[in-house]
């Protein structure tokens, strides 16, 4: 089945570099060189600590559980876990062996502006990070609360990965505080640089401004 959605994530066949992905923001066809390749999500730990062995029933109850009032805090635009784990729900529906295999959105004013999209594959072998996929594609996009699901088939080349160890959001906002940004649309392509040898997030801006961002530590990777 395929459904509608506004954006996709194209793949081309690769060059002796990279393979290609390009989108349209602002007008501006962005090219860039990428493939893909492996990453294994590092989530933050918290640290809970059990009352002491002398604290009273009413003391320990209040000591793990928050107030009533208390609001949770909501989470960034760019935080895209909630989303990855919807999309990898979807993914396993259609293939129990689903893996990622690029993630792309773009970013205005700090928000996410059409669809966001995971794309899955199938590998040829162990269903790893780093596994080599076959030509089988599955699109998960976002589009507000709206999700659609797309089959696809790939002539590229490509591995596996796994989610960035640098979350979107902490990479962005570092970027948007040592670059000027405003005013302009974001297009963001997770994959694994060729160049860098490293998985990153690839930043390009509407006027064609390149920065890729180390998936692993977030620090910015020089051109």
């Amino acid at each position: 089945m395929k459904s509608n959605h506004v954006s996709t994530l194209r793949e081309a066949p690769p060059n002796d570099r990279a393979s290609w992905a390009t989108w349209g923001i602002g007008g501006v066809a962005l090219i860039i060189g990428v493939t893909a390749a492996a990453l294994f999500l590092d989530e933050p730990v918290t640290d809970n600590h059990p009352p002491s062995v002398d604290a009273s029933n009413d003391e320990a109850s209040s000591l793990s559980t928050p107030p009533s009032d208390q609001a949770e805090a909501p989470a960034h635009p760019l935080s895209l876990s909630k989303r990855r784990v919807i999309a990898e729900e979807h993914a396993q529906l259609w293939n129990t062996s689903a893996i990622l295999a690029g993630i792309e959105l773009i970013v205005a004013a700090g928000e996410p502006v059409g669809p966001v999209s995971f794309v899955f594959g199938t590998t040829i072998g162990q269903p790893v990070p780093g596994g080599l996929l076959s030509s089988d594609r599955l699109l998960v996009s976002f589009s507000g609360d709206v999700v659609t699901t797309e089959k696809r088939k790939s002539e590229s080349v490509s591995v596996a990965l796994a989610d960035p160890n640098c979350p979107l959001d902490v990479a962005f906002g570092k970027l948007a505080r040592t670059t000027d940004l405003e005013g302009k649309k974001i297009g963001i392509l997770y994959a694994m640089s060729e160049r860098h040898g490293r998985p990153i997030w690839l930043v390009t801006d509407s006027e064609g401004q390149v920065y890729n961002l180390n998936g692993e530590s977030c620090a910015l990777l020089r051109n």
